[in-house]
């Protein structure tokens, strides 16, 4: 497992991020909004964790095929291509 600490030093710098971005004050914003379901916004939180697709599933008891479809919708709708700038997305804009 070489590519372990690296994974574990993008999960901490991640939380580090989440965990300031939920500290700071709310403010109005005059960023985008996303317009994510309930379920999208679940899925997105869990994502930003760091879990995989199958521990998303069995966390929310669904099938990782729906998982997969929720993970695909809240790429497009954040506009970005993959999980960590969806994660990061979420952290900028206070999605989570």
């Amino acid at each position: 497992m070489p590519y372990e600490p690296l994974r574990l030093v993008a999960l901490c710098w991640l939380a580090t991020e989440v965990i300031q971005a939920l500290l700071q004050p709310s403010k109005p914003s005059s960023q985008t909004v996303y317009e994510l379901s309930k379920r999208q916004g679940e899925v997105l939180a869990l994502l930003a964790l760091g879990l995989s697709n199958d521990a998303i599933a069995q966390r929310m008891k669904l099938s990782p095929s729906t998982i997969r479809h929720h993970v695909s919708q809240v790429l497009s709708k954040l506009g970005v291509t993959n999980r960590t700038e969806a994660a990061t997305t979420a952290v900028r804009v206070e999605c989570l």
